[in-house]
Parts: C-alpha cells; sequence; structure tokens
C-alpha cells in the first residue's frame, strides 16, 4: 500500500500476515515513470522540467504550514490540464499549477520552466528544422543560448516529431487491424450487403469500446484507435455510394499512409541534420535527441520498423548511458548557478 508519509490509515502488517504475503517495496523512479509517461504522451514541458530537476518528481512532508506532496498522479493530471487549457487558448498559472502541486518552490520552478518552455516555441521555428529550411539567425540563437534553453529546444524538437509518428502509427494500426475484415467484405454479393456488413463491424466495435469502458480498461490510445476504425467503416460506405468497392478505398489509405512515413522519415533527416549543423555531432543536445527518441516507445517502433539512417548514424557514434547521467549533473550545476 501507501507509505506511512502518504496515507494516515496505513498500519504495518503482523509476521504472521507478512510471512503468508510476497512484500515487494517500490519506490518513486522518475526514469521508469518518464518511459510510461511517453505513452501517456505527458507534455513535453514536464518532462523537460523533471529531466533537469528529478527532486522535484516525488515529495511528501509535512511542515509547520501543512502537508506538501508532489506525485507521480499530480504530474500526470498537471499535463492533461495543461493541454486543456492550451487548446482553449487559456493561460497556465501558478494557481492552476498549485491545484496538482502543493510544493510552493516547485510550483514556481515549474512555472517559470512553462513560461521559458513556451517562449522557446515562439523563438525558434522549429519547423523550419524538420523542413531543412534552418536560418542561420536560428542557429546562431541556439548556439548562443544557455544550457536550459538548448535543452528545452532539443525537448521541443523530440515532442514534435513523437507527435507526428504517435499520428502515423495509430493509422497503421487501424489499417491492421482492418484487414482481415477485407475478404468477408469483398465476397459480399451486394453493395447493401456490403454495407450491412460494414454496419455490424461498427456496432461490434462500438460494443468492445463500451464494454472496456465499463470495465475501467479502455486507455486513451485504445479508445482513439476504436473510434478511428468505426470512422473508416464510415468512409468505406461513402466510398460504395460513389460506385468505389471496399478494397480500393482501403488501398488508398495504405498509399497515404506509405506517403506519411516517406514524409516524416524525410523529417527526421533534416531534424538530425539541423541538430547537427547547429551543435555537433557528438554534442550533449545531439545526446539528449538521441536517448529521447530511443526511450519513446511510438518512435522506437517506428524507427524499428520503417528505419531511419540518420537516427543510426548517430546514435552509433554517442555512448548513450555513460553520457547521460554527465549531462544531467552538468545541467544541474548550471540551474543552481542560476
Amino acid at each position: 500500500g501507501n507509505p506511512p508519509e502518504f496515507n494516515k490509515a496505513v498500519r504495518e502488517f503482523d509476521v504472521v500476515t507478512l510471512d503468508r504475503l510476497k512484500v515487494i517495496s517500490v519506490d518513486a523512479d522518475y526514469p521508469a515513470w518518464k518511459a510510461y509517461a511517453a505513452t501517456r504522451e505527458v507534455h513535453g514541458s514536464i518532462t523537460g522540467f523533471l529531466d533537469s530537476n528529478r527532486d522535484s518528481f516525488y515529495k511528501v512532508e509535512t511542515t509547520a504550514y501543512g502537508r506538501k506532496y508532489v506525485t507521480a498522479r499530480g504530474w500526470e493530471d498537471l499535463s492533461d490540464i495543461i493541454k486543456l487549457y492550451e487548446e482553449d487558448g487559456k493561460a497556465v498559472n501558478d494557481n492552476l499549477i498549485s491545484q496538482y502541486i502543493t510544493d510552493e518552490k516547485i510550483i514556481k520552478e515549474f512555472s517559470a520552466y512553462y513560461d521559458l518552455y513556451n517562449k522557446y516555441k515562439k523563438q525558434y521555428d522549429v519547423e523550419e528544422i524538420f523542413a531543412g529550411k534552418l536560418k542561420e539567425s536560428t542557429k546562431e540563437a541556439a548556439q548562443a543560448a544557455p544550457t536550459d534553453e538548448r535543452l528545452a529546444l532539443t525537448g521541443l524538437l523530440a515532442d514534435t516529431l513523437r507527435v507526428e509518428i504517435s499520428k502515423i502509427l495509430t493509422k497503421q494500426r487501424i489499417l491492421t487491424r482492418i484487414r482481415p475484415h477485407l475478404a468477408s467484405l469483398a465476397d459480399a454479393s451486394s453493395k447493401e450487403d456490403v454495407s450491412e456488413k460494414l454496419d455490424e463491424l461498427s456496432e461490434t466495435i462500438r460494443t468492445t469500446l463500451s464494454r472496456k469502458s465499463r470495465a475501467g480498461s479502455l486507455s486513451s490510445a485504445e479508445k482513439t484507435i476504436n473510434k478511428k476504425m468505426i470512422k473508416l467503416c464510415t468512409d468505406m460506405k461513402e466510398g460504395l455510394s460513389e460506385g468505389r468497392i471496399v478494397k480500393e478505398t482501403f488501398n488508398e489509405k495504405i498509399a497515404g499512409l506509405r506517403c506519411d512515413v516517406e514524409k516524416e522519415q524525410k523529417r527526421i533527416d533534416n531534424l538530425f541534420s539541423g541538430m547537427d549543423s547547429i551543435f555537433g555531432p557528438d554534442s550533449n543536445e545531439m545526446l539528449v535527441l538521441v536517448t529521447e527518441l530511443t526511450l519513446n516507445e511510438d518512435v522506437s517502433e517506428f524507427l524499428s520498423g520503417f528505419g531511419s539512417a540518420s537516427y543510426e548514424k548517430y546514435s552509433s557514434i554517442l555512448t548513450v548511458a555513460d553520457r547521460a547521467d554527465t549531462l544531467r549533473r552538468e545541467i544541474k550545476k548550471t540551474l543552481d548557478e542560476l
């Protein structure tokens, strides 16, 4: 259960009970949580902040002014509300952050980092780097920037790439799941029969969604994939009304996916080329980028499935594990001196 400082109702088990249980000690581990955070698409400002402030990841203490706590759940919930506020164009301020993070010092530090994160998003046009159109002014500004700013820029680039790759993989997963149903659809004797089978497939997906949702086992990614599968069924039905067949619609989607993959591979090449031009091939910034891409499940799946010569090139010249700790110490020292 929860540790004593987190839950007043906690009590120690007696030896008789402990003798019949398997006890596993669990500690707050940021690297483990970060891998999870990547699958949940936690906001880049949060992972960027915690990369340089790991002591701020988890904290529970009682002071003269009350109990202060900072938890992994709090960071994830804060990420969700930040995304909603950004979608609505609302400002993220200390009052909002304090609803999820109760330590005043961490609130102030994260708020300052979030403001810097957004400043860098405006200051650096990351899309020009992905398009292979790096301006000399952008290059010079990044080279002259302090450590935290360079780190934030690298995080922005990695986060932007992750979002686009996640969209591509979602398309691939949808097409992979719909493929087994094509044979029965192609064997249908009439358009009406095909339409009926598509309706049945849509209803099956809705039933699965409802059952998993009631059971609390439906992830946001699974929900998105199933809803888009229903949308694909609808698209196929509309194609039938235009005299098109299901297989043609599916093949068009496959062609679109291949085009998206090729574009993303080019964006990855431009990203590494830009980072090389700005910081150098064996720089700490390049190390951070390669590490971020390696640890992210979606990006790693994309790179493994479709390949990237640029990623292979730069990952092979960097010893990620050995240099990561050194970089973190340098960043922490710099931030402490600010």
